[in-house]
């Protein structure tokens, strides 16, 4: 009998449609499955029982870290995972997380993974981002009623083992439905955030919800938001690794090359251990390569 070496946690409602791609992704690797259902009305709970007897059932309480807590109640494994029903584990996760985890030292307590997100159905346009995903049993927590922020102890290493999130492929009544319950969300939220910190954060998920279901000038206003904020705190927090990455990706893809490369590069001076800026800089390569460079222009930003 193989060591309890990794648990997944899941919390999930009504997805019939996706979590069967998620569970057959891990089901070989991982050596528990607990999944918290939220309220399904579908055939959800129907499915985990084909993987798992470890389904458990919880009243939903408009509060994802609520719900996040009560799923990290039951995992008995070293390390726990946390996967939702809309993604898959990538095969180099499959093939290489056992013994990644095997080889860490017992002063590592996170493990940060790139997601992959999908936003078109031909799968060619993508978003990464990394994330921390793996935690030690015992040493993480959730706070926050929408996009739940963990909380968790150092150590933190990276590992390349990519996930898969195919949550923002959406019909257009699904993906404004999530769009306005999402940002509805969000912005009550802050009206309570006093740290600057954690305001930055919740500005960032802000904007990649108005980048998936808003409008351009919104989205620019909540990008200019966040860099003035960043730019009070004095430093790139974790959180600012993903907007300078996206928000650069944003201006190298539509043309304002050397503007986007600046934001790279502060990233890359903020975080170099980080992956995700050095892919940004071989698409800056590439673009220089081929000749695709369009002149800089619009609104100026500081560098940091």
């Amino acid at each position: 009998m193989r060591k309890c070496l990794l648990s997944v946690a899941m919390i999930v409602k009504d997805e019939e449609h996706n979590i069967r791609r998620a569970l057959e992704s891990i089901k070989d690797v991982v050596d528990e499955i607990v999944v918290v259902d939220t309220g399904s009305t579908d055939r959800t709970p129907e499915i985990v029982r084909e993987y798992t007897d470890k389904l458990y059932f919880h009243e939903w309480k408009n509060d994802f870290s609520e719900a996040r807590n009560f799923s990290l109640k039951f995992p008995t494994c070293e390390w726990i995972l946390i996967l939702d029903a809309d993604e898959e584990a990538s095969e180099e996760f499959r093939q290489n997380i056992r013994s990644f985890l095997e080889s860490l030292s017992e002063d590592v307590n996170t493990v940060y993974l790139p997601t992959i997100n999908y936003l078109d159905w031909d799968f060619k346009k993508t978003e990464i981002a990394s994330t921390p995903r793996i935690f030690r049993n015992g040493t993480v927590y959730y706070k926050n009623i929408v996009h739940n922020q963990a909380i968790y102890k150092p150590k933190v290493v990276h590992a390349p083992f990519k996930i898969y999130h195919y949550g923002y492929i959406w019909t257009r009544k699904l993906k404004k439905k999530k769009y306005e319950r999402t940002g509805t969300l969000i912005r009550e939220h802050l009206k309570n955030v006093k740290d600057p910190v954690e305001k930055i954060y919740y500005l960032v998920q802000l904007y990649k919800t108005e980048k998936i279901g808003g409008q351009k000038h919104e989205e620019n206003k909540i990008a200019w938001e966040t860099l003035q904020e960043i730019m009070k705190v004095g430093k790139i927090p974790p959180i600012g690794l993903e907007f300078f990455y996206i928000f650069g990706m944003e201006l190298i893809l539509n043309g304002f090359l050397e503007k986007g490369e600046e934001f790279i590069d502060s990233a890359i001076k903020a975080f170099p251990e980080n992956p995700d800026p050095y892919f940004a800089k071989l698409v800056i390569y590439e673009r220089k390569k081929t000749g695709r460079i369009f002149i800089s222009g619009g609104k100026s930003f500081s560098k940091f």
